[in-house]
């Protein structure tokens, strides 16, 4: 179940590949642009967030 307003988030370690694409996949958004490759956090938005729209695709 989503929050309301269909704002849920996550994080996870861009280091997690396999955990990223399935996020993706199901139509989470990656907010954030990591720190640093090996060793950042990526935040990403849920399908129906209402500010995924707004994010800037990370390069």
């Amino acid at each position: 179940m989503d929050a309301p307003g269909g704002r849920c988030w996550l994080l996870t370690s861009v280091r997690a590949l396999d955990a990223m694409g399935f996020y993706r996949r199901l139509g989470w958004t990656q907010a954030t642009h990591p720190a640093c490759e090996d060793t950042g956090i990526a935040v990403f938005l849920g399908p129906r967030h209402p500010g995924r729209t707004a994010v800037a695709l990370p390069l």
